[in-house]
């Protein structure tokens, strides 16, 4: 129970520090007028470099998190694909 308490701690804590340089008002992002700056326009929305970051990392996030399931569900079957 305590690491799943730890982990939950440490996960809420990395996902607010990276939030601060993939938001575009947060601390991050002022402190970095880069990751403000526009590098695209999808419609008429314009994407900045955290707004990409933070699509970007959605992404890795929703990869990894198939990855894990695929692995916990081959081990247990031992192993056995298909």
């Amino acid at each position: 129970m305590a690491s799943a308490a730890a982990s939950a701690f440490v996960g809420a804590l990395t996902h607010s520090l990276r939030d601060t340089f993939t938001h575009e008002k947060r601390l991050g992002a002022r402190l970095f007028p880069a990751l403000r700056e526009t590098l695209f326009t999808l419609g008429p929305l314009p994407v900045s470099l955290a707004r990409t970051f933070q699509y970007v990392g959605h992404v890795f996030g929703a990869l990894a998190t198939v990855a894990l399931l695929r692995h916990i569900a081959l081990a247990g079957r031992g192993g056995r694909r298909g």
